[in-house]
C-alpha cells in the first residue's frame, strides 16, 4: 500500500466521521442558542405583562388595607360601609 492510499483510508474512515460528529454537535448547540434567542423577546413581553399585573394587584391590596384600617363604623362618601 502506498502513502496516498493510506491517507485516503485514514481520511475517510476517521476524519470524515469525526468531522460529521463535531458538525452535528455544533449545529445542535447553535440551534438551541437560536431557539433561546427567539424565546427571549417573548419572555421579556411576558415578564412586562406580569409586572403590570403585579403593580395592579399591589394597588388593590393597598386600597383594601386602607378600607380595613378605617374600621367598620366609618362610612365612605357614597354612604356605604
Amino acid at each position: 500500500m502506498d502513502l496516498e492510499s493510506i491517507f485516503y483510508v485514514v481520511f475517510f474512515s476517521l476524519v470524515m466521521p469525526m468531522s460529521w460528529m463535531f458538525g452535528v454537535t455544533y449545529f445542535k448547540k447553535w440551534k438551541q442558542q437560536q431557539d433561546h434567542a427567539a424565546l427571549g423577546g417573548e419572555a421579556e413581553e411576558q415578564i412586562l405583562r406580569l409586572q403590570e399585573r403585579l403593580a395592579e394587584l399591589e394597588e388593590r391590596v393597598d386600597f383594601t388595607e386602607r378600607l380595613l384600617a378605617r374600621g367598620p363604623d366609618r362610612v365612605d362618601s357614597a354612604g356605604e360601609r
